[in-house]
């Protein structure tokens, strides 16, 4: 029990510190990653990130925990090339990995712990690379009855049951009735637009395409409350129930967090204690210690350090 609360501790204090924890800076736009220093109108470059002084911090492949220091990367990191892997075999229930994005340009190991996103950017490159495995997948499922049946909501076969969905699994929130209407219409038009003949794979496979290319997919968007904490405003419960997921699992909220977040019940904290202790219960959460360990201590370069067997030779 002792090792296990300490674990928690860790998971929580890493998660928190190398992403700004529930909270983010608070700007004058109320913009997630906007810069509010008059003296630098334009905000940060791509890339960047900005200290408490308002000037960009060079990356020194450390891993930056000021909660300023971070402000202008927590507000909207992009999926690690790992994230979007487990988050697409979970959205679309996979049995595994689709194996898709060894086909993307490599991720930076600049940073310590594999997860500041002050270091993901987005290039074309990426954008294509993503279109590409969206479309893929679209395809894969949309033309598998018994694949895409996995993803019709229990009783509810209309488009729009379907769409309200997949987009609140896909975007980690309730999506806008704007963002429903349109992919129903997307949805609706399947046939059309992919030229598969069976509607409903064709709708799928349309919907597919779109979300997995959607910046509300690649990007953990943190936005906040209008709840304010001096310079820091509160993250909504959709936000801390999406940041836990990542911290432990490193992948998208599953349906019991988002259930929690949607009635408010996740932002209470003996809750929050009791989903991170869930999380690691599962074998996702002791993969996470596994990697801190590996990552903290680079237990997988000892292989490659040579063993001197005449002064220990139970090491030859």
């Amino acid at each position: 029990m002792i090792w296990k609360d300490i674990s928690l501790i860790s998971v929580l204090l890493l998660g928190l510190a190398c992403s700004s924890g529930p909270v983010r800076p608070r700007t004058s736009s109320g913009g997630g990653g906007a810069n509010s220093d008059p003296s630098n109108p334009e905000g940060p470059k791509s890339g960047e990130v900005l200290g408490s002084d308002g000037k960009p911090i060079k990356a020194t492949g450390k891993t930056a925990i000021g909660l300023v220091a971070q402000s202008t990367a927590s507000s909207f990191p992009r999926l690690s090339h790992l994230q979007w892997e487990n988050s697409v075999r979970d959205l679309l229930r996979l049995s595994a990995i689709s194996g898709e994005s060894k086909n993307f340009p490599v991720d930076p190991s600049g940073s310590a712990y594999g997860n500041n996103g002050a270091l993901y950017s987005v290039t074309n490159d990426h954008w294509t690379a993503y279109r590409n495995a969206a479309e893929s997948l679209g395809a894969k499922i949309g033309g598998d009855a018994a694949a895409y049946k996995k993803l019709i909501p229990t009783g509810k076969t209309d488009a729009k049951s379907i769409v309200s969905s997949f987009l609140k699994r896909a975007y980690r929130r309730l999506p806008t009735d704007a963002e429903v209407n349109a992919m129903v219409t997307a949805f609706n038009n399947g046939t059309k637009l992919t030229g598969l003949a069976d509607a409903q794979g064709a709708g799928f496979y349309a919907m597919i395409s779109v979300v997995l290319q959607s910046p509300n997919f690649l990007y953990r968007v943190e936005l906040g409350t209008d709840t304010t904490m001096g310079k820091y405003v509160a993250l909504d419960a959709f936000e801390v129930a999406s940041r836990l997921s990542f911290a432990i699992w490193n992948t998208t909220p599953d349906d019991a967090l988002l259930a929690l977040a949607e009635s408010g019940e996740i932002l209470k904290p003996e809750t929050l204690k009791a989903q991170a202790n869930r999380l690691l219960d599962d074998p996702r959460g002791a993969e996470l210690l596994k990697a801190i360990h590996m990552q903290a201590y680079h237990i997988d370069q000892f292989v490659a350090v040579k063993q001197d067997s005449k002064n220990y030779p139970e090491a030859a």
